[in-house]
């Protein structure tokens, strides 16, 4: 039995024999007790630290285990029989013999090993002219304690077998851990570089787009200035919309690249300030949540998030409308946001901006959906799986 309980055994049964000897009502002769103190010292040594080296020596030198080991039982085994035939002891010292053969060798080897090492045992006993009836009496006592040792010991071994499984199962484990992590950190910084990269190309064409048209007022304000002055002035007004517009574009991107706005804060609350502010710029907008407002990841948020301050900047740019609708539902599989507007005529910015562009973007990234129609008024649906 290798380990600590295994060493406590053996010497148990050592010292179980020791106070046999000492203690039986035919005492030895002084040499022979101390030869059987000697021998039982070596047996102890040997069954106890020897086999702990005897592993270690054999896990290193393969080609030799199989002499190691069979040198080992045979060297305990002659001694137990030594030990028997000086005292007319019990086979009880097998039995830490036969643990160790379980752990130690092959099945077909330690049975092997167990008959032979019984067979052996009752030749001895018959060379000594014990009695057949004691014999037998002896047999059953020790295949009693055999049974036993066997499948405690073959239980130990599975649990053992089991505890390493799930230790390396548990490494395995960590390491697949670390590889997602990893893994994870990557697929982070694809997803900020794409992000980044959507809002690099926003800038690039909404300041193409606007000081195109800018250039072109400007250039036809020019050509009228001597002939037309009085053309001139909605023309230099119509420039400054364009400016002006072009700046909040460029501010909302700009922004996009900052701290995220819903930090901190229950995306209902997030969406309820976008609302206020559609509200302040002269918008009536209704706001309504239904379903469990439970938590969702952050890049969901930040969707839906973007969708409707979408939705509400289009609308106060393009849709003529006079009222909005922006709802929040909350499902088992998915959350959506929808924006709804009374528009007198669609627009195809509502339909085919930038911003829309980098919303299917977002969405496609979580594996959501961007919907939008037409019917009194534009309608804007965003909705992402949990």
């Amino acid at each position: 039995m290798p380990g600590k309980f295994g060493h406590i055994a053996t010497l148990g049964v050592v010292i179980a024999v020791a106070f046999y000897v000492f203690t039986a009502s035919s005492p030895l002769a002084q040499p022979w007790l101390t030869v059987m103190v000697a021998l039982l010292v070596v047996y102890a040594v040997l069954s106890t630290i020897g086999i702990g080296v005897l592993e270690r020596f054999a896990d290193r030198i393969d080609t030799r285990s199989n002499l190691l080991v069979s040198s080992y039982f045979g060297l305990l085994t002659a001694l137990v029989l030594v030990m028997m035939n000086i005292t007319g002891i019990s086979m009880v010292l097998l039995y830490p013999l036969f643990s160790q053969a379980i752990l130690t060798v092959r099945r077909r080897t330690w049975v092997g090993y167990m008959l032979v090492s019984v067979l052996l045992a009752i030749g001895l006993m018959l060379a000594r002219q014990i009695p057949p009836f004691e014999i037998a009496s002896s047999l059953m006592s020790f295949a009693s304690g055999v049974v036993f040792v066997a499948g405690f010991t073959i239980v130990t071994q599975r649990e053992a077998a089991q505890r390493t499984k799930i230790e390396q199962l548990a490494a395995e484990l960590r390491s697949a851990n670390a590889v997602l992590a990893h893994y994870a950190t990557q697929v982070e910084q694809l997803a900020t570089m794409q992000e980044r990269n959507r809002l690099a190309r926003e800038i690039h064409d909404t300041l193409g787009h606007y000081l195109t048209a800018l250039s072109v007022q400007l250039e036809a304000a020019r050509a009228l200035l001597s002939k037309q002055p009085a053309a001139v002035e909605p023309i230099i007004t119509k420039a400054q919309t364009l400016a002006r517009d072009g700046l909040s574009e460029v501010r909302r991107s700009v922004a996009a690249l900052r701290a995220t706005p819903i930090e901190n804060k229950p995306l209902p609350d997030a969406l309820r300030e976008l609302v206020t502010e559609a509200q302040a710029s002269g918008l009536d907008v209704a706001y309504r949540v239904e379903g469990n407002a439970s938590a969702v990841s952050a890049a969901i948020e930040m969707t839906l998030y973007r969708a409707v301050q979408e939705g509400l900047t289009n609308i106060r740019k393009h849709a003529n409308a006079t009222c909005a609708e922006v709802w929040l539902l909350y499902q088992p599989d998915q959350v959506l946001v929808r924006v709804q507007d009374n528009g007198s005529q669609p627009s195809k910015a509502n339909d085919a901006g930038f911003g829309l562009i980098g919303l299917r973007e977002r969405a496609q990234l979580l594996r959501g959906h961007v919907k939008t129609s037409w019917q009194n008024g534009f309608m804007l649906e965003v909705s992402v799986p949990r």
